[in-house]
């Protein structure tokens, strides 16, 4: 048999808690410990003419390997989400310019 990740767009809710990342919606609830957190990568997602589609992806990868990707409903509030996730010290930061996930996940 074959498995694959499906990308299901369920709409939740981002909390952070004062030890974990909580996100929680109608038929989902995800707790990630602060501690857990390896890297959690931006990605401010572009056209192929380099364009912005205002849309920011942001993933946030473990220390067992496994991602959790997210896009925020409103791109406005991108660089508050960038504020407010870049107050956990456990977790190394990208940008989608210097380490885009994707492409740098080797370990």
């Amino acid at each position: 048999p074959l498995y694959f990740n499906a990308r299901l767009k369920k709409p939740a809710l981002l909390t952070l808690k004062e030890d974990a990342i909580l996100i929680k919606g109608k038929e989902l609830e995800v707790t990630i410990p602060f501690r857990n957190i390896k890297r959690i990568y931006f990605n401010d997602l572009k056209h192929l003419l380099i364009r912005s589609k205002e849309k920011m992806q942001v993933v946030i990868q473990q220390k067992s390997g496994k991602s959790t990707t997210f896009l925020l409903a409103n791109y406005g509030e991108a660089e508050l989400a960038i504020d407010t996730l870049g107050k956990i010290s456990e977790a190394e930061f990208a940008f989608y310019e210097d380490n885009m996930v994707t492409m740098h996940d080797d370990e």
